[in-house]
């Protein structure tokens, strides 16, 4: 009988020369002590009774699966999170990327695509805990079956090793790319996926701090002067004060806002803020503005909403009360197409995790990890 496996790789090596780039040079071991199959970056393992078990269709999906898992990093960024729902949060981030591509996967594969464009890592937190006790659909009463296609992270490796893996993971995840748009054959959407893969990690925090200050207005003052340049006998008046005017931030409250990563950006803005003397006024809003306040240093954010989408409201907002709004922070997931006209002040956006299909019009973009 033709062995399922090698089809499948022919099978990738002549439609997704992608997915095959990552494939072949990883090693394909038979092991009966697994149920189905797993991968920890270095190599893949499977029992060949579950393979057997499968369409050639499903097979070619189960090894994109596999590899997939790795150049997204997921072996080595689990950090100690449990294992199956680490497992089940990975999952939902990649196959929809997978079957986006023209993958067929086994049976039970966890898709949803209020999770698409998501990193595992927040998909992780808005899990339920019993997510984590098995992969599949119509699972019985109290079964819990082996998840097919696990991710696990390499044994006994130090953080020098686990950081040239993750270089090694992203070269042959470049070369992979060329190889496919060597041969025209780049699945949709994987140009942009790549490159934020491959793209060094923006500190946010250093992104925030570097706006703020490029609004604020300098104010300089005679009576302090400049001691930096007193030993060269110039007297130069020196930086009394920093002001940014009003600062405006929109808080998305239509869907699943990480509190978590709020409370981080909102604790960030106090800091910088207070730094520069700006008062900050908060506008949570879905479709509608359904709150204002300002800042309180001392109290948490609490989203007020739960609707649908709009990024238009907190502009017009601004406009219609005559806010001096300075710059506009809009914390959201991004999945919103409602734009306003390109206001006078600078916007940066903040995307509480990475969102491929999020291109604002105007003003930055950043992610909080």
């Amino acid at each position: 009988m033709e062995n399922p496996i090698l089809k499948a790789k022919i099978r990738l090596i002549l439609n997704q020369p992608f997915f095959a780039s990552l494939l072949l040079p990883m090693p394909l071991v038979e092991d009966h002590s697994i149920e189905t199959a797993c991968t920890d970056g270095l190599e893949i393992r499977y029992n060949p009774k579950f393979i057997a078990g499968l369409n050639v269709d499903n097979v070619t999906g189960l090894l994109a699966h596999e590899v997939l898992h790795p150049a997204m990093l997921h072996h080595l960024r689990s950090e100690g999170r449990d294992h199956r729902k680490w497992n089940a949060a990975c999952d939902y981030a990649i196959n929809p990327i997978l079957v986006d591509a023209g993958f067929k996967l086994p049976e039970g594969a966890l898709i949803d695509y209020a999770y698409a464009g998501m990193t595992a890592e927040s998909i992780y937190k808005l899990l339920p805990d019993e997510q984590g006790q098995g992969q599949g659909q119509g699972q019985g009463q109290g079964q819990q079956p082996e998840m097919w296609g696990e991710v696990t992270q390499p044994k006994n490796i130090t953080p020098d090793q686990a950081q040239e893996l993750e270089a090694q993971a992203k070269k042959q995840l470049s070369q992979a790319l060329t190889v496919a748009k060597a041969a025209g054959k780049v699945p949709a959407g994987f140009d942009r996926l790549v490159k934020e893969l491959i793209t060094p990690k923006v500190n946010w925090r250093e992104i925030l701090q570097r706006f703020v200050c490029e609004v604020a207005k300098n104010d300089y003052s005679w009576t302090k002067p400049n001691t930096r340049y007193l030993p060269s006998g110039l007297y130069l008046p020196a930086l009394h004060s920093l002001e940014a005017g009003r600062i405006v931030f929109s808080v998305d409250t239509s869907g699943s806002i990480d509190e978590d990563a709020l409370q981080a950006f909102t604790s960030e803005l106090v800091e910088v803020t207070q730094l520069i003397n700006s008062p900050v006024t908060v506008i949570h809003c879905d479709r509608r503005v359904q709150k204002v306040e300002e800042l309180d240093p001392e109290e948490q954010i609490n989203p007020v909403g739960g609707g649908g989408t709009d990024f238009r409201p907190p502009f017009k907002y601004v406009e219609e009360t005559g806010i001096d709004c300075h710059a506009m922070f809009y914390f959201t997931d991004g999945h919103c197409s409602s734009f306003p006209e390109q206001p006078e002040y600078p916007v940066l956006w903040v995307l509480q995790a990475q969102n491929p299909t999020f291109e604002p019009p105007f003003g930055e973009v950043v992610t909080i990890d």
